[in-house]
This record gives C-alpha cells, structure tokens and sequence, in this order.
C-alpha cells in the first residue's frame, strides 16, 4: 500500500502546478505581443503597395470606362456614316441623277421640309450632309447657314432647359412661372423628341376636310368634324367663354397628336390651315389651357371657357427677308404679318399670318358655339387678354374684326 502523502509534499505539488500555470501565462502573453508588433510591421511594409494596388486597380477602370466610351462613340460615328452612305444611295443612284435633282428647287424644298419634321438632332446630321453634297453654292450656304442655326438653337436650349427646371421645382415661383416654364418645357421636348412616346399615345384618324360650312352641336360635340377624345380631360364644364390659342406650330397632325398624348394640356378644338377642325373635349368637358388667367370676376379660366386653338408659329423670328419659326423652320414671306402687338405697341415684329380657311371655320364654330351655350362677343376673347404679359397668342395677326362682323356686335372688351 503506498505511503500517504505528507502536507509539505502536498503543498510543493501545488507549488509546481501554479508556477506552470503562469510561466504559460507569461509565455502566452509575450506571443501575443510578438504577433501584435509582426502585424503592425507587416502592414506598415504593405501599405504602400496595397495603396499603389488600389490606385493600379481604379486607374484601370477609368482607363475601362473611357475606352467604353470610345467604342460607343465609335459606334455611333459608324451608325451614322452608314445612314448617310443609305441616304447617298437613295438620293443620288448617280451623279447625273444627283445633279438633276439638286437643280430642282422644288426637290430642295421638300427635302427641306422633311428634315425639319425631324428631331434636332437628326435635323443638323442632315443639314451637313447636304451642305457637303449640294452642287449649287447657294443651296450649300443655306444648309451650312442652317445647319449652323440648329447648332446654336441646340446650345440655346440646353441652357435654357436648365432654367426651366430650376423655375418649375422651386417652390418659392409663382404658379404662372411655374406652368409657364412646363408649357415652355413642353414645347422644348416635342422640338428635339416629336416622335416620343409614341407607342403610348393615342391614334386620330385625321381627314382633311377643309373649311366647315355647317357646325351642328348635339351632345355637346361638333357633328360635322373628327371627334378624337383628348388624354388629359379632368372634369365638368358649363361654358361661359370662348378662349382663342394659337398652337405654336404648323401641322393641325402635330398638335392633335400633342393632346392625345400625356402632354398634360387640352384644348376642345383645333383648326388647322386649311381649314380642317378636330374636336378633342367634348363641350361639357374641361382640360388644363388657360393657366393664370382672369376675365371679369373668373380665374383659372380653363373651367369656364371652351378652347380654340388655331394651328399658326405665333411671333416669328429671323429677318423681314427670312422669317422663321422658334423651332428654326423657314416660313414663306407671303404667310408673315408685320405688326407690333398690343402689350408691346412700340415694338414692331414678324407674326404668322392666319389663313382665310382656318377664320371661315373658326367663324362657324364660334356662331354654333355661342348660340349653344349663350356666349356674348364680349366673353370671346384671346389668350392675351386672359393673361396679359405672359402670353400674346392669337396675336395682332388675328382678324378680330371678322369675328365682330360675323357675329355684329361690338368689339370684346379687355379690361
């Protein structure tokens, strides 16, 4: 049987243990610090490469990123080379052919046409084109000279998009800024983008029908003119004004097309240069036109008022001997009126002149109209009146004494 254990044999055991408990202690602890102080060291060697990698690693996606740039631009460039080789093709089968045509002022000016129907963009593409392939040096100095505007109208925009925007998200503008600069911005868009949206909008079978020689009202529509319903109707109407726009552009298919898409806006009807009308709200119906607007004891005439809106440019700009529209579009000299208009009569200027088609139907409107729905002359009024020194249409170019004769009765007041 083996001998107990004495106390002081007990003790030193115990003795042992703990010393060897904290000699591993004490060893643990100093491997702790060697590994700090070999970390800190470590990363302190590597931190200039790792900034240098990182700085490698970032300059390498700009490098990246510019070159993707470069092969879209690239891509395009070549997109474009390629739809002028197409139109080369088309227009020019051979150099005889070419020339022939060029000589053709009337080719000229369709081709014109065409290419101001287009957005800006595609407008100057094609206004250098046929600066660089027409033969005749004066149909070349009127592309360049086009070309050159669209240019400048292109950087005017932008600058004034810019503007725009600022005035129409700032809550400190007054309503009339802010629904000035959208209508403005509005404008701008359907100038570089006419052809957006599209798919979304809604389709108007349009038929030129010419001047309207009866207008016969039944359910508060024009039975005798297309019925296309507007997108942006927004409740009831008992008519109390006749509200005569102008549309600022110069196709009857352009602004229909505007109403029946998202623009926003409405009007009942528009009158396009021959004459044709298209009803777009019915006449118990009321949409977004007037904007800041007062006549006598009513504001925020789009409520009360059944909207005409009459296809003309409005104020030209250019010269007396080349007149154009805001858009930068050429507009014929015999359509221009020279004349100052009302809230400005020191000031002389260039407006688009209204066609005798569009007054004869406007003339018959008016008298079904106002027979419908008890309008006086006095309450037939322009946009101008409503608010004047934010808007000018119709303009001094507008008959008004043609709506007096028609109906006779005296001139509308615009107190």
């Amino acid at each position: 049987m083996p001998a107990k254990p004495s106390q002081s044999d007990v003790e030193l055991e115990k003795f042992k243990i703990d010393a060897e408990t904290k000699r591993q202690e004490y060893r643990h602890n100093v491997l702790k610090v060697m590994l700090g102080t070999m970390i800190v060291g470590v990363a302190a060697a590597l931190f200039p490469f790792m900034q240098q990698l990182a700085e490698s690693i970032f300059a390498e996606r700009i490098e990246t990123i510019k070159k993707d740039a470069a092969i879209a631009t690239l891509r395009e460039k070549n997109q474009l080379e390629k739809q002028m080789e197409e139109w080369r093709h088309q227009l020019a089968l051979n150099q005889e052919q070419f020339s022939q045509r060029t000589s053709n002022r009337q080719y000229m000016e369709s081709l014109a046409t065409e290419a101001r129907s287009e957005r800006i963009g595609k407008r100057i593409i094609i206004a250098e084109f046929f600066s660089f392939l027409a033969e005749d040096n004066e149909r070349r100095t009127q592309w360049a000279a086009f070309r050159d505007h669209l240019y400048k109208l292109q950087l005017k925009l932008n600058d004034e998009r810019t503007t725009l925007l600022t005035t129409r998200n700032d809550p400190s503008a007054t309503e009339a800024d802010r629904e000035s600069a959208q209508e403005r911005l509005d404008q701008i868009e359907r100038l570089e983008n006419p052809d957006k949206d599209t798919a979304q909008r809604r389709t108007c079978n349009v038929q030129n029908e010419g001047v309207l020689r009866k207008a016969t009202i039944n359910d508060h529509r024009i039975r005798e003119v297309t019925y296309c319903q507007g997108a942006k109707i927004r409740g009831d109407l008992s008519p109390e004004i006749i509200l005569i726009h102008s549309s600022h552009s110069s196709q009857l298919s352009q602004s229909v097309n505007h109403y029946l898409s998202n623009s926003g806006y409405a009007v009942h009807i528009v009158i396009g240069r021959d004459g044709t009308a298209v009803q777009l709200a019915r006449f118990d119906q009321w949409g977004s036109h007037a904007g800041t607007s007062k006549w006598k004891d009513r504001t925020g005439l789009s409520r009360y008022s059944v909207a005409i809106e009459l296809v003309n440019w409005g104020k030209l700009g250019g010269t007396d001997k080349e007149p154009r529209a805001w858009t930068g579009a050429e507009v014929p000299s015999e359509e221009v009126f020279v004349a100052s208009h009302k809230h400005s009569p020191n000031t002389k200027a260039l407006w688009h002149a209204y066609t005798n088609e569009q007054i004869e139907t406007l003339l018959v409107l008016i008298k079904a109209i106002a027979d419908t729905y008890n309008i006086s002359r006095e309450d037939i009024v322009g946009h101008e009146d409503v608010s004047p020194g934010r808007k000018t249409d119709p303009g001094p170019a507008f008959p008004w004494s043609r709506i007096d004769k028609a109906l006779e009765a005296q001139p509308a007041s615009t107190e």
